[in-house]
């Protein structure tokens, strides 16, 4: 997008979008034991609940 000005609203919202549908969905980390963190929270409900 370097030189073509700003983006417009919809392709911002869109950038967003896509950007929290990979970090929610598909990112990994050490600390969940590589789960991913939509993996890890539902491994950890019941845990929560029963506590």
């Amino acid at each position: 997008m370097a030189g073509r000005g700003r983006p417009s609203q919809r392709a911002a919202r869109l950038a967003v979008f896509r950007r929290l549908g990979f970090y929610n969905h598909r990112r990994r980390h050490s600390t969940t034991g590589y789960l991913t963190p939509v993996l890890y929270e539902h491994r950890s409900t019941p845990l929560a609940i029963a506590a």
